[in-house]
C-alpha cells in the first residue's frame, strides 16, 4: 500500500505545481501592470424620457410638452428621437417640431451625470402677427409711403422650419431604472419665410428618464 501512495502523491505534486506557479506568475504581471484585471459587462439601455419645457415663442413665454425616446450605446452615446409642441399659445400660436436627437453623457456609474446633446430635425410654426396696413378714405391697402395713417391688421402666418436645438443636460439618479434631467439650450431655426426672429429662442427642460 505505501507502494502506491509514493507515486500518486509525487503525481498529484506534478499536475499541481506548475498550475500554483503559473498562478503565481500571472498576479506577479497583473500587479506590475497595476492591479487585478476586472472584466465587466457593458449594457445598452432604452430610455423613454417625457418632457416639459419653458422658452420664448412669438415674444411671449411659452410653455412645451414633448420628450424624446432612445437607445443609450456604451453607456456614453444617446441615439434616438424627439419631438415636442407648445401647450399654451397666445392668440392662436402654434408651434411642433421633432427628429433625431444624438447624445453624449458621463458614465452612469456615479449619481450624477453630465453630458450634451443636439436635436435636429423639421417643425412648423403657426403665429399671430401684427402686420400695419396703410388705409386712406376708407380704402386699404394704399402705398404707405404716401403718408396715409397705418393700421395693424392681426393675421395668422404659418411657417416650415429647420430645426436644430443643442443642449447640456444634468441627470440624477433616483433608483436602478428611474432619474431626473434638466437641460437648457437654444432653439435654431432655418428654411424660414419669415417667422424665425419669432421661434428662435432659450430653451429650458426638466424630464423623468426611465431606462431599461
Amino acid at each position: 500500500m505505501l507502494r502506491l501512495r509514493l507515486p500518486l502523491t509525487a503525481l498529484v505534486l506534478l499536475l499541481t505545481v506548475p498550475g500554483l506557479a503559473r498562478a503565481q506568475r500571472a498576479q506577479a504581471a497583473a500587479a506590475q501592470e497595476g492591479g487585478p484585471l476586472i472584466i465587466e459587462r457593458v449594457h445598452d439601455r432604452t430610455v423613454v424620457v417625457p418632457t416639459y419645457s419653458i422658452t420664448e415663442v412669438n415674444h411671449e413665454a411659452g410653455h412645451m410638452v414633448g420628450g424624446y425616446v432612445g437607445r443609450v450605446v456604451d453607456e456614453r452615446l444617446l441615439v434616438g428621437a424627439a419631438a415636442c409642441t407648445l401647450v399654451n399659445g397666445h392668440h392662436g400660436d402654434d408651434l411642433v417640431y421633432g427628429g433625431l436627437i444624438v447624445g453624449w453623457s458621463t458614465p452612469p456609474d456615479r449619481r450624477i451625470a453630465f453630458g450634451g446633446r443636439a436635436l435636429t430635425g423639421v417643425g412648423r410654426a403657426t403665429l399671430a402677427v401684427d402686420v400695419p396696413i396703410a388705409f386712406e378714405g376708407g380704402r386699404f391697402p394704399v402705398d404707405s409711403r404716401l403718408g396715409a395713417p397705418t393700421r395693424l391688421i392681426r393675421i395668422r402666418a404659418q411657417d416650415d422650419l429647420f430645426v436644430f436645438e443643442p443642449q447640456a443636460s444634468l441627470a440624477v439618479t433616483l433608483a436602478s431604472h428611474v432619474g431626473l434631467e434638466w437641460a437648457a439650450g437654444y432653439r435654431l431655426v432655418g428654411l424660414d419665410d419669415g417667422l424665425g426672429d419669432r421661434v428662435r429662442g432659450a430653451t429650458g427642460s426638466i424630464g423623468l428618464r426611465f431606462g431599461w
